[in-house]
């Protein structure tokens, strides 16, 4: 099979005596994926950042025939390999968050293998939390309850050294959700959510958009149900639209009742995702209430700013104001209402001044790559 770098525009790390395994946990590891899921996406840029910063990586999950092997890091599958992985010198077993689910009862065997490798890596264990609602969990009470041919001493986690390496910002916070599913060791941060800036290109501006606001993802259980309301209906002058696992019958319809629905087009492949924010004036970044607990910044933050379109910021979801440092900046994007909303996007109708505060949001979040993947390099080293 025919391998393909996964980070062709980039040059390629020399390979170090360092090696890092990396499991997910929810869904596989594969290059070739053209799912809607941010999930692979994640994963695939966790990954990247591990070889930006001088590892070697191999990839323990599933892999099933038309998979595309990556010429950057290796993929072995688990249930080949997953007793092997004591006997290749890694450094460090990396666990990308998810959740493990059992799907009309039968056993995921490449899922539930990744707690034995939890529970028998010898060796750091780090769990990356990138979404505060993928908290690493039990499921050997699942596991048990189904009666699957595992051992308890295997599955059940009970180890005490795992770091949480956190996106959320509220570490004691985080620290203290986490010990309730696993006895977790301590806590750090680190700023993932501009993950997407490592590797992504700025897509050129678009003279003509062809929305005015739009909104990409999922309805999220209804979580967000209020804020999608409050900054995506209601709106008789502007062309808005959802697109993704959203529907208008997932709303409460008293909720919405009198007010301009926004149009809903169906999800787009995860690699698309900028192409198709990038046909749009702006977009508004809200985020679920745990995600303003914990004081958590959304990767969908970067990958906006990517795309061209203008990033407007629900005030309440970034509180603190982090995202962009320009006074400016910081008066323009952050929003409170939709009427606020409307204010801005008439403005934004100007294309010169929307090409100006689209250049000045991508010169305000410009980072240091090196220093980036290096702070992330010595969480891992740390003793």
């Amino acid at each position: 099979m025919k391998k393909v770098s996964l980070f062709f525009e980039e040059e390629k790390v020399e390979e170090t005596k360092s090696k890092i395994a990396v499991i997910k946990l929810g869904s596989r590891i594969s290059v070739s994926s053209v799912g809607t899921s941010g999930g692979t996406g994640e994963a695939l840029s966790i990954i990247k950042l591990l070889i930006d910063a001088g590892y070697h990586v191999d990839a323990y999950t599933k892999i099933i025939k038309g998979d595309i092997l990556p010429s950057d890091f290796s993929i072995y599958d688990i249930e080949d390999e997953y007793q092997n992985i004591n006997f290749k010198g890694y450094k460090a077993l990396v666990i990308i968050n998810g959740n493990v689910n059992y799907f009309g009862g039968k056993d995921v065997p490449s899922q539930t293998l990744n707690y034995h490798i939890i529970n028998n890596f010898n060796g750091k264990v780090f769990y990356v939390l990138c979404d505060c609602k993928l908290f690493l969990r039990q499921i050997w009470n699942s596991v048990s309850s189904k009666g699957f041919s595992y051992q308890e001493r295997d599955i059940n986690i009970t180890r005490d050294d795992i770091v949480y390496i956190s996106q959320p910002r509220k570490i004691d916070d985080t620290l203290s959700t986490a010990r309730k599913y696993v006895n977790i060791s301590k806590c750090i941060h680190f700023p993932f959510e501009k993950f997407p800036l490592l590797s992504g290109e700025y897509l050129p501006f678009n003279e003509n958009p062809k929305y005015d606001l739009l909104y990409g993802g999922t309805f999220r259980g209804g979580s967000r149900e209020l804020d999608m309301i409050k900054f995506y209906f209601g709106y008789s002058n502007y062309k808005v639209t959802m697109f993704g696992n959203i529907e208008k019958n997932n709303f409460n319809q008293n909720k919405i009742l009198g007010l301009s629905d926004p149009d809903f087009e169906g999800p787009v492949k995860y690699s698309d995702f900028i192409y198709k924010m990038n046909e749009s004036r702006a977009t508004v970044i809200i985020g679920d209430n745990i995600y303003k607990e914990l004081d958590d910044l959304a990767q969908r933050i970067y990958e906006s700013l990517l795309s061209g379109t203008v990033v407007l910021i629900d005030s309440s979801y970034d509180h603190n104001k982090r995202v962009f440092s320009n006074d400016e900046l910081v008066n323009f994007c952050y929003v409170y209402d939709r009427s606020d909303v409307e204010r801005k996007l008439f403005k934004l109708q100007d294309n010169s001044f929307r090409k100006y505060i689209v250049e000045l949001q991508r010169k305000d979040v410009l980072f240091d790559k090196k220093q980036y993947c290096n702070s992330f390099r010595d969480i891992i080293e740390a003793d």
